[in-house]
């Protein structure tokens, strides 16, 4: 088996940001990958430059249609605009391919590499998946929060974010994970087992494939720490600085350039993409330095201090769990 590939899943409306994601992982990783870009409803080569930008450093590309998997037919889709059905086909793509690799990397499309990484360094883990907490679900917002609706499920309160997921593919492969998952996407469309009132009343759920992924592993996952999935409202903080991947979560993302959402770091980075790669990279050139990044910083401090007490009560979670993967 070959050691390593990354996964990405897209519809037409991601196809610029799961370019630009590409570019910034094959930039910074240390060592040469297989990508498999697959879409889902459009066919669409990727740039000229961007397959020149990956040849260059030794990547190999490989853009097929993701027709693998039949998503099971749900009554209730409340889902955020922006998400479509294509993040349902996640476990079917990683079981199409797990069988060639000893690891499988799954990204967002919206995920961007901020730092030098290298997967193959990884330590090994035993669990199918590594991945790391979800932690907006876990603010307290009047009163109630994730460990509140879970207090008496049958269903960890060990919850994951699905937008990167490492794959150890020898666990994956010795665990019935699609039809469990398929399971689970209907049991979810009956009621969200993470989002709910004491009376069981379903409270609206806009992250059914997280959740189904997550009643599926049930809390057998290894932990990786934010700095792996920093999720963008984070980013006025330390986790956010030192990120290997910056996770743009919400209906913003990475481009157009929006300056309140944009530090220099990524503003070099896409620049230097913009360059190499020849992607166009829209709102490059109207950028401030980083005023209104700053001045952002200052808007939102108070609840950026929430969120990094959030961040400090999962971190002491994560210690007493086990083993995290830094």
């Amino acid at each position: 088996m070959r050691r390593v590939a990354v996964i990405y899943i897209a519809d037409e409306r991601y196809h610029q940001y799961t370019e630009i994601s590409i570019a910034a992982l094959a930039a910074f990783h240390e060592r040469p990958l297989d990508f498999y870009f697959m879409q889902r409803g459009y066919e669409r080569a990727i740039s000229p430059g961007l397959a020149a930008f990956l040849s260059g450093r030794s990547h190999f590309i490989e853009i097929t249609n993701a027709t693998t998997g039949v998503i099971p037919r749900l009554s209730r889709r409340e889902k955020k605009h922006y998400i479509t059905d294509t993040v349902l086909l996640k476990p079917f793509a990683i079981d199409n391919i797990a069988n060639k690799y000893d690891r499988v990397v799954y990204l967002d499309g919206d995920v961007l590499a901020a730092s030098p990484i290298d997967f193959n360094e990884m330590p090994h883990f035993d669990c199918p998946i590594a991945a790391a907490y979800d932690f907006p679900s876990y603010i307290t917002i009047g009163g109630e929060n994730l460990d509140i609706y879970l207090s008496d499920s049958q269903f960890s309160p060990e919850f994951f974010n699905a937008g990167v997921l490492i794959v150890n593919t020898t666990a994956w492969m010795r665990s019935d994970f699609v039809n469990s998952y398929s399971d689970n996407l209907r049991r979810h469309d009956e009621l969200c087992p993470y989002r709910h009132n004491e009376l069981l009343r379903a409270i609206p759920c806009k992250s059914w494939d997280q959740c189904a992924f997550n009643m599926t592993v049930n809390g057998n996952w290894s932990q990786l720490s934010q700095r792996w999935n920093a999720q963008k409202p984070l980013r006025h903080t330390s986790v956010w600085k030192s990120a290997y991947l910056r996770h743009y979560i919400g209906r913003r993302k990475f481009v157009p350039l929006y300056n309140r959402e944009c530090d220099r770091k990524d503003h070099r980075l896409l620049g230097e993409i913009s360059r190499e790669a020849g992607l166009r990279i829209p709102g490059l050139q109207r950028y401030d330095g980083g005023l209104a990044f700053f001045l952002d910083g200052l808007r939102y401090r108070k609840q950026t201090k929430s969120y990094l007490d959030t961040i400090s009560l999962l971190t002491e979670r994560a210690r007493r769990r086990g083993p995290v993967i830094d």
